[in-house]
């Protein structure tokens, strides 16, 4: 089962090559068809929600999870994704939904999760560019995966 922390990833890809990135492409590369189900969590613009975009990736067996982002004192700021993600995450590997737990994401909020779902007896690859993933997060996954190694294939 894969779990996508899109803003995260566009992110490292934004920093990486400049560009969009090929989330579909970059699930196959890692996962394979080793999967259950793909799901996407993102937030988004309420003033410019990208249903099209939503739409495809629907189409293509991903299971979408989105919420507006919200005006703060600082500017926009998303709630709920990364709890969303691990509530998920944890909650599928305790109903033995699936045996490893592709994470891409490089967020070091998710060490505990990794964790947890660690200790429901599963395993978890985290998938992110290196220069921008949290050492910890590496550290306790079972295995990493740098998406650096892809480059121009993930590219869109």
């Amino acid at each position: 089962m894969a779990f996508i922390d899109a803003r995260n990833l566009m992110n490292g890809a934004h920093n990486e090559f400049g560009a969009k990135m090929d989330f579909v492409e970059a699930v196959e590369k890692v996962a394979g068809d080793d999967l259950v189900r793909t799901y996407f969590f993102d937030s988004f613009d309420p003033d410019d929600k990208p249903n099209g975009w939503y739409h495809s990736l629907r189409m293509q067996g991903f299971r979408v999870v989105d919420k507006p982002t919200r005006e703060r004192d600082t500017g926009m700021t998303s709630k709920g994704i990364d709890i969303g993600i691990a509530t998920k995450m944890v909650g599928q590997a305790y109903r033995d939904s699936y045996d490893v737990a592709y994470l891409f994401t490089g967020d070091s909020d998710f060490e505990l999760a990794v964790r947890e779902v660690q200790e429901a007896g599963k395993r978890v690859v985290v998938s992110q560019f290196d220069h921008t993933a949290a050492s910890r997060l590496e550290a306790a996954a079972d295995e990493f995966v740098d998406l650096e190694e892809y480059g121009e294939e993930l590219k869109k």
